[in-house]
Protein backbone atom coordinates (compact mmCIF):
# COMPACT_ATOMS: atom_id res chain seq x y z
CA UNK A 1 0.00 0.00 0.00
CA UNK A 2 1.55 3.67 -0.92
CA UNK A 3 2.39 5.46 1.79
CA UNK A 4 -0.22 8.39 3.01
CA UNK A 5 1.65 11.54 2.71
CA UNK A 6 1.15 13.74 5.56
CA UNK A 7 -1.49 15.97 4.52
CA UNK A 8 -3.54 12.92 3.65
CA UNK A 9 -2.84 11.08 6.81
CA UNK A 10 -3.98 14.31 8.80
CA UNK A 11 -7.27 14.70 6.37
CA UNK A 12 -8.15 11.57 7.24
CA UNK A 13 -7.12 11.53 10.71
CA UNK A 14 -9.49 14.21 11.33
CA UNK A 15 -12.28 12.07 9.84
CA UNK A 16 -12.35 9.42 12.17
CA UNK A 17 -11.35 11.94 15.22
CA UNK A 18 -14.68 13.82 14.16
CA UNK A 19 -16.86 10.66 14.51
CA UNK A 20 -15.06 9.41 17.52
CA UNK A 21 -15.65 12.97 19.26
CA UNK A 22 -19.66 12.12 18.72
CA UNK A 23 -18.91 9.61 21.45
CA UNK A 24 -17.60 11.41 23.74
CA UNK A 25 -21.09 13.82 24.32
CA UNK A 26 -22.01 13.47 28.16
CA UNK A 27 -18.75 10.96 29.21
CA UNK A 28 -17.25 13.93 31.15
CA UNK A 29 -19.70 15.52 33.09
CA UNK A 30 -17.52 15.31 36.55
CA UNK A 31 -16.77 18.89 37.16
CA UNK A 32 -13.16 19.18 38.15
CA UNK A 33 -13.73 19.82 41.90
CA UNK A 34 -15.92 16.75 42.05
CA UNK A 35 -12.88 15.15 40.40
CA UNK A 36 -10.23 16.38 42.20
CA UNK A 37 -12.46 15.00 45.82
CA UNK A 38 -13.08 11.41 44.16
CA UNK A 39 -9.09 10.97 43.01
CA UNK A 40 -8.27 12.02 46.92
CA UNK A 41 -10.93 9.38 48.62
CA UNK A 42 -9.08 6.61 45.99
CA UNK A 43 -5.03 7.72 45.63
CA UNK A 44 -2.48 7.76 48.19
CA UNK A 45 0.20 10.81 48.04
CA UNK A 46 3.62 9.68 47.89
CA UNK A 47 7.47 11.40 46.55
CA UNK A 48 7.38 11.16 42.78
CA UNK A 49 9.29 12.89 40.02
CA UNK A 50 7.12 15.29 37.76
CA UNK A 51 7.28 14.35 33.94
CA UNK A 52 10.62 15.72 32.05
CA UNK A 53 9.86 19.17 30.26
CA UNK A 54 7.00 20.44 32.68
CA UNK A 55 8.95 23.19 33.88
CA UNK A 56 7.80 22.54 37.76
CA UNK A 57 9.39 21.17 40.92
CA UNK A 58 7.70 17.08 41.91
CA UNK A 59 5.58 17.48 44.45
CA UNK A 60 4.05 14.40 45.00
CA UNK A 61 2.00 11.01 43.19
CA UNK A 62 -1.68 9.76 43.23
CA UNK A 63 -2.08 6.17 42.23
CA UNK A 64 -5.65 5.90 40.66
CA UNK A 65 -7.07 2.59 42.50
CA UNK A 66 -10.03 0.58 41.32
CA UNK A 67 -10.49 1.73 37.52
CA UNK A 68 -13.16 -0.40 35.35
CA UNK A 69 -11.74 -0.93 32.12
CA UNK A 70 -14.40 -1.15 29.11
CA UNK A 71 -11.91 -3.43 27.21
CA UNK A 72 -9.99 -3.59 24.30
CA UNK A 73 -11.84 -3.30 21.07
CA UNK A 74 -11.28 -2.20 17.78
CA UNK A 75 -13.09 0.47 15.35
CA UNK A 76 -12.39 1.08 11.89
CA UNK A 77 -13.40 3.82 9.78
CA UNK A 78 -13.40 3.42 5.93
CA UNK A 79 -11.77 6.23 4.06
CA UNK A 80 -11.57 4.65 0.98
CA UNK A 81 -12.78 1.28 -0.58
CA UNK A 82 -9.04 0.44 -0.58
CA UNK A 83 -8.05 1.63 3.14
CA UNK A 84 -9.14 1.77 6.62
CA UNK A 85 -8.44 4.32 9.66
CA UNK A 86 -8.22 1.69 12.61
CA UNK A 87 -8.43 2.60 16.49
CA UNK A 88 -7.49 0.14 19.04
CA UNK A 89 -8.98 1.30 22.33
CA UNK A 90 -9.74 0.93 25.07
CA UNK A 91 -11.52 3.12 28.54
CA UNK A 92 -10.81 3.59 32.54
CA UNK A 93 -13.85 4.46 34.36
CA UNK A 94 -13.86 5.39 38.15
CA UNK A 95 -16.32 3.89 40.18
CA UNK A 96 -18.70 7.22 40.26
CA UNK A 97 -18.84 6.21 36.29
CA UNK A 98 -16.56 8.89 35.10
CA UNK A 99 -14.34 8.12 32.33
CA UNK A 100 -11.18 9.06 33.46
CA UNK A 101 -8.83 8.39 30.69
CA UNK A 102 -9.29 6.65 26.79
CA UNK A 103 -6.40 5.53 25.16
CA UNK A 104 -6.73 5.38 21.27
CA UNK A 105 -3.73 3.57 18.87
CA UNK A 106 -4.60 4.64 15.61
CA UNK A 107 -3.39 3.08 12.49
CA UNK A 108 -4.14 3.02 8.69
CA UNK A 109 -2.00 1.07 5.77
CA UNK A 110 1.80 1.65 5.84
CA UNK A 111 1.26 5.38 7.51
CA UNK A 112 3.00 5.88 11.31
CA UNK A 113 0.73 5.03 13.82
CA UNK A 114 -0.57 8.05 16.15
CA UNK A 115 -1.39 7.79 19.73
CA UNK A 116 -4.57 9.82 21.34
CA UNK A 117 -5.30 10.07 24.72
CA UNK A 118 -8.67 12.02 26.29
CA UNK A 119 -8.31 13.39 29.65
CA UNK A 120 -10.57 15.37 32.25
CA UNK A 121 -10.28 18.77 32.66
CA UNK A 122 -7.61 19.72 35.67
CA UNK A 123 -5.01 18.18 34.08
CA UNK A 124 -1.55 20.82 33.75
CA UNK A 125 -1.36 21.42 30.09
CA UNK A 126 2.32 22.19 30.04
CA UNK A 127 3.35 18.92 31.30
CA UNK A 128 3.57 15.80 28.55
CA UNK A 129 1.51 13.10 29.48
CA UNK A 130 3.73 9.92 30.12
CA UNK A 131 3.27 6.39 28.96
CA UNK A 132 5.41 3.69 29.88
CA UNK A 133 5.17 0.07 28.73
CA UNK A 134 5.92 -2.68 32.15
CA UNK A 135 9.61 -1.72 33.14
CA UNK A 136 10.21 -0.01 29.45
CA UNK A 137 11.44 3.77 28.25
CA UNK A 138 8.44 6.25 28.39
CA UNK A 139 7.12 7.31 25.36
CA UNK A 140 5.57 11.16 26.05
CA UNK A 141 2.60 12.75 24.52
CA UNK A 142 1.63 16.43 24.50
CA UNK A 143 -1.40 17.70 25.23
CA UNK A 144 -3.11 18.82 21.79
CA UNK A 145 -6.09 20.80 22.21
CA UNK A 146 -8.97 20.92 24.53
CA UNK A 147 -13.23 20.28 24.08
CA UNK A 148 -15.72 21.70 26.30
CA UNK A 149 -15.66 18.59 28.23
CA UNK A 150 -12.26 17.04 27.68
CA UNK A 151 -8.22 17.43 26.85
CA UNK A 152 -6.77 15.18 24.00
CA UNK A 153 -3.30 14.67 23.88
CA UNK A 154 -1.54 12.91 21.18
CA UNK A 155 1.50 12.33 19.16
CA UNK A 156 3.35 9.73 16.52
CA UNK A 157 3.69 6.03 18.12
CA UNK A 158 6.72 4.73 17.16
CA UNK A 159 7.42 1.45 15.97
CA UNK A 160 8.99 -0.15 18.83
CA UNK A 161 6.10 1.63 21.03
CA UNK A 162 3.66 -0.24 19.40
CA UNK A 163 5.74 -3.82 19.80
CA UNK A 164 6.18 -3.35 23.17
CA UNK A 165 2.01 -2.67 23.46
CA UNK A 166 1.29 -5.85 21.53
CA UNK A 167 3.76 -7.52 23.85
CA UNK A 168 3.52 -6.06 26.91
CA UNK A 169 1.73 -6.95 30.20
CA UNK A 170 0.68 -3.23 31.70
CA UNK A 171 0.28 0.26 30.26
CA UNK A 172 1.30 2.92 32.43
CA UNK A 173 -0.31 6.54 32.11
CA UNK A 174 0.96 9.44 34.17
CA UNK A 175 -0.29 12.65 33.79
CA UNK A 176 0.32 15.76 36.19
CA UNK A 177 -2.83 17.82 37.56
CA UNK A 178 -3.13 21.10 38.49
CA UNK A 179 -1.93 21.10 42.33
CA UNK A 180 0.88 19.45 40.16
CA UNK A 181 0.44 16.25 41.51
CA UNK A 182 1.50 13.40 39.05
CA UNK A 183 -1.72 11.16 38.98
CA UNK A 184 -0.74 7.80 37.79
CA UNK A 185 -3.27 4.89 36.21
CA UNK A 186 -2.23 1.34 35.17
CA UNK A 187 -4.31 -0.08 32.20
CA UNK A 188 -3.69 -4.05 31.14
CA UNK A 189 -2.35 -5.02 28.02
CA UNK A 190 -4.57 -7.95 27.82
CA UNK A 191 -5.41 -9.06 25.13
CA UNK A 192 -4.45 -6.03 22.97
CA UNK A 193 -3.12 -8.03 20.63
CA UNK A 194 -5.62 -10.23 19.73
CA UNK A 195 -7.81 -7.44 19.21
CA UNK A 196 -5.47 -5.34 17.50
CA UNK A 197 -4.66 -8.16 14.96
CA UNK A 198 -8.91 -9.02 14.93
CA UNK A 199 -11.88 -7.22 13.00
CA UNK A 200 -13.27 -4.03 13.71
CA UNK A 201 -16.36 -4.51 16.33
CA UNK A 202 -17.64 -1.46 14.12
CA UNK A 203 -16.93 -0.18 11.16
CA UNK A 204 -17.84 3.03 9.36
CA UNK A 205 -17.80 3.81 5.39
CA UNK A 206 -16.57 7.58 4.23
CA UNK A 207 -19.90 8.99 4.78
CA UNK A 208 -19.68 7.80 8.46
CA UNK A 209 -22.28 5.70 8.30
CA UNK A 210 -21.88 2.26 10.36
CA UNK A 211 -21.46 -0.60 8.22
CA UNK A 212 -21.71 -3.74 10.63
Amino acid sequence: MKRLDQATWHSRLFIATSVWASFLAGLWELPCMQLSAALAEQADSTTANMPAGSGVSPRGKRNIRDLQMSGWRKVCFEVSPAEKVCRTTNSGLMETGQQMVRFDLIETGAAEGRIQMLLPHGMYLRADVALRVDQGEPLRIPFDWCFANACVAAGPASPRFISELRSGRILTVEMVDSSLLTISAALSLDPFKVVNDGPPVHLFDDSLSPKN
